[in-house]
C-alpha cells in the first residue's frame, strides 16, 4: 500500500492538480521554493528497500525497487510537510554517527 493510496480524496484532488501544473508548467514548479532531505535508504530481511526521513517524525516507505523507493519517499515527504506546516513541529538532521560496541557474551553473538 502507498502512502497515496491511503490519503482522502481531497487531499489525493489537490496533489494530483499540482502535479498535473508542474506537467503543463513546469517553469511555475521551479520557481517554488525547494528543501533537501536526508534520506536514509536500508534493506530489511525480505528484501524490500526502507526509505525514512530523519528530519520528518514518522516520514518513512518501502519498495521493491530503488526506483519505486524514491517515488514513495519523495510522495510521503510532501504529506509529512503538510502536516508538518500544520503543527509547526520539526527536526534539524544533525548526521549519522557509527560507533563500536563489544559483545561481552557468547550468547550475544548467538541471537
Amino acid at each position: 500500500m502507498t502512502v497515496f493510496s491511503s490519503l482522502g480524496i481531497h487531499r489525493k484532488l489537490r496533489i494530483l492538480s499540482f502535479t498535473f501544473l508542474c506537467i503543463i508548467s513546469p517553469k511555475y514548479c521551479m520557481s517554488l521554493p525547494s528543501r533537501e532531505f536526508n534520506v536514509v535508504i536500508e534493506r530489511d530481511a525480505e528484501g524490500y528497500y526502507v526509505a525514512s526521513v530523519p528530519e520528518l517524525r514518522g516520514c518513512h516507505t518501502q519498495a521493491r525497487s530503488l526506483d519505486a523507493l524514491m517515488e514513495r519517499i519523495r510522495e510521503a515527504i510532501e504529506l509529512c510537510l503538510e502536516d508538518e506546516a500544520e503543527s509547526g513541529s520539526g527536526m534539524e538532521f544533525i548526521g549519522i554517527q557509527r560507533i563500536h560496541i563489544n559483545l561481552k557474551s557468547d550468547s550475544l553473538l548467538a541471537e
